[in-house]
């Protein structure tokens, strides 16, 4: 994510002359040196700064809690702007706080809640940790996830640091990429990544409970297992 040019003008959501007017809600999620994000997640802190300097000079900053409100009094400000985090990285207390509040921006971090406490990094980063940076791997690799066996065969690639090209070829990495030609040049241990976190995301799905309607819920009843 670059930082914006400020003479550029967005395109607002419910533009138009008959559309409802609607908030703009941005959603970040770590504020930290994006070298090595193989999800294109990270924002440099330096970016992220000018974001909230933009937002303040020329946009409606809101709280989210507003939102609500607001759409149903038809009352939305001009040019208003909501800025959101996910997971709850500790850079957002850190390293983007400071800077929503030179900036006069409140903001909401939604936290996953079962991580607080517990001293262990989100298993996505894990992942990232020990199959994506410097250090050695078994050639071959066995792990089961839920009730799936896989297996990798990684050859030269169980040493990640044994040339300089290889380290920067990892760096540049992209989980997300669909191109085949890009895909085609997928090292053994970037498919292994891949491969382990499409199979862990769905068996954290499987273990999440469904939640129930918005309306259930406020009616006074707790969330259940499907």
């Amino acid at each position: 994510m670059t930082a914006p040019r400020e003479e550029t003008t967005p395109s607002w959501p419910g533009k138009g002359d008959t559309a409802p007017r609607l908030p703009l809600i941005l959603l970040y999620h770590s504020i930290s040196d994006p070298s090595r994000d193989p999800w294109g997640v990270r924002v440099h802190p330096e970016h992220f700064a000018a974001h909230m300097r933009v937002i303040a000079a020329h946009c409606t900053p809101m709280r989210l809690r507003d939102v609500d409100a607001a759409l149903k009094a038809d009352r939305v400000p001009p040019r208003s702007v909501v800025v959101t985090f996910d997971d709850g990285y500790i850079d957002n207390l850190m390293v983007a706080k400071p800077f929503l509040e030179r900036a006069g921006i409140p903001g909401t971090v939604f936290v996953a809640s079962g991580y607080v406490g517990s001293g262990q990094e989100f298993w996505w980063d894990e992942l990232d940790r020990l199959l994506l940076q410097r250090g050695r791997m078994p050639p071959e690799v066995t792990l089961t996830v839920g009730e799936r066996r896989m297996e990798w065969r990684l050859g030269a690639d169980a040493r990640l640091h044994w040339l300089r090209w290889r380290w920067q070829q990892h760096n540049r990495f992209f989980a997300y990429e669909q191109r085949a030609e890009r895909l085609a040049r997928w090292t053994p241990r970037q498919r292994m990544y891949r491969e382990l976190w499409d199979a862990s995301k769905a068996e954290e799905e499987r273990r999440e409970p469904a939640w129930e309607p918005v309306a259930q819920r406020q009616a006074g009843r707790p969330p259940s297992p499907a």
